[in-house]
């Protein structure tokens, strides 16, 4: 911009709709969560890009010699209509979030576009209005026509060439790309919920603790049912996935050992004392080994400490546990670690969709505002390269797709489009007057504000 005024200008119909976004959000009674809380970012953000061009365009009319009046309407006339079609777009890049199924992210996507057409609303009304009588702006213009310079350079075959080159090295880095969610990755290691759950795991050697539900046709208290018992939570200790297992055998293990003065832990080999043992230890007001058994369905748990929150973890326990079942008794492996990995499989094939929508919407978006496949295709074209970067940079720096990432995905194409978009509008307007080349060099110079 080169000027504090203009950039103030700029941000403050963005600021506005976020102020009107988190006002909505407060009449409507929805808790703010750790993916709402984003919207407002969001509108900030994004919702600024339509006061930049406004205010960019608006300068080079306010040099041209024009003011008041006359400067605006120009401005208008240059990004008007490409104003109205980047809020469109990028409000469809957050509605495709929709897509998803998953409630947070629905309300994001609402809460969001929301945002994203409060800004633009300003930005329409605002803008055009305080800049009517403003005739005068100190302008600070930086080297941009050497940068133009270059970007001429690469023009025609050698941009051609670079975008065939950046899809091939995309292959194999796409090929790198996993599928997981880490609840700790969203903390950094700074903050005090990263510090407070690396100090509980390691009081309990461990992380997150899973459950393993235990259904059989005997007695759970019977010895026998026990000793089987015993020897899956051996294997699943073996197995190296979990750092410690705890069920109500340990603890009737360890009693008996005692009561006895036995050398090791050992579980009764007689019903009637494991009934005594059991008595003895569920007769305490509060006691919470109670809940590991409910004798009358037959019914009990083992707690297991994972050794990570690691998806080939969680799966390696899950396939162990379910190599258990057999006719007389049913495993189970329940928790809240098997609960956002089943959310994040079942999320990310939607996001996959909800990105297919994005793009799909944007293409059709631009085809309703230029009348030309062709246009559509070169507008939509920066997209996709884009797309195409950013998963593989993700495969290479092995940054995992899950339902945070592939959200992001989704974001880009809505919010990535607005450059094509202003770009393929100013190409049309000057290529009436203009050969191809020289209608793009002065599409450069209004982008970089070069007088």
């Amino acid at each position: 911009m080169g000027s504090i005024k203009a950039t103030f200008l700029s941000i403050l119909p963005a600021g506005l709709g976020a102020l009107w976004t988190m006002g909505v959000m407060g009449w409507s009674g929805r808790q703010i969560s750790v993916v709402t809380i984003l919207a407002p970012i969001f509108t900030i953000v994004m919702g600024s890009a339509d006061g930049l061009h406004f205010m960019s365009h608006f300068l080079n009319r306010i040099e041209d010699g024009k003011s008041g009046k006359p400067a605006v309407q120009k401005a208008l006339d240059a990004v008007g209509v490409p104003m109205i079609m980047t809020t469109v777009t990028t409000i469809g890049g957050f509605m495709s979030l929709m897509a998803t199924g998953n409630s947070a992210m629905g309300e994001l996507a609402i809460f969001a576009s929301l945002g994203i057409a409060f800004a633009g609303i300003a930005t329409w009304l605002f803008l055009p209005l305080v800049t009517l009588n403003i005739t005068r702006f100190k302008v600070k213009h930086g080297k941009h026509r050497s940068i133009n310079n270059w970007l001429k350079k690469l023009w025609g075959k050698p941009i051609v060439v670079i975008a065939i080159v950046v899809v091939l090295l995309s292959i194999p880095g796409i090929n790198l790309l996993k599928v997981e969610f880490n609840q700790l990755d969203i903390f950094k290691k700074r903050t005090e919920v990263y510090k407070s759950f690396m100090a509980i795991q390691r009081v309990y050697d461990g992380v997150i603790p899973v459950f393993v539900t235990i259904k059989t046709n005997k007695d759970q208290l019977d010895p026998q049912t026990a000793e089987k018992i015993a020897e899956k939570e051996r294997e699943l200790l073996d197995s190296g996935l979990v750092t410690k297992v705890v069920s109500i055998y340990d603890v009737m293990s360890n009693l008996n050992r005692h009561i006895y003065n036995l050398k090791e832990p050992s579980y009764p080999k007689n019903i009637g004392i494991a009934n005594l043992l059991y008595v003895a230890i569920t007769s305490q007001k509060g006691n919470p080994i109670k809940n590991f058994l409910i004798r009358k369905e037959n019914l009990s748990r083992m707690m297991a400490f994972p050794a990570d929150l690691s998806d080939k973890t969680i799966e390696g326990i899950e396939e162990i546990v379910s190599s258990w079942n057999s006719f007389d008794a049913t495993y189970t492996a329940i928790g809240m670690p098997f609960i956002m990995k089943e959310m994040n499989d079942s999320v990310v094939p939607s996001q996959v969709t909800s990105l297919l929508v994005a793009l799909v919407f944007v293409f059709v978006m631009l085809f309703i505002t230029y009348r030309s496949i062709l246009h559509s295709i070169y507008g939509i074209l920066p997209i996709g390269l884009t797309l195409i970067t950013l998963f593989t940079a993700m495969g290479v720096f092995q940054i995992p797709l899950n339902i945070i990432t592939l959200t992001m995905a989704s974001i880009t194409i809505g919010v990535g489009i607005d450059y094509a978009i202003h770009f393929t509008s100013l190409f049309l307007k000057h290529r009436k007057d203009n050969d191809p080349e020289e209608a793009v060099e002065k599409v450069h110079l209004k982008i970089l504000h070069v007088p």
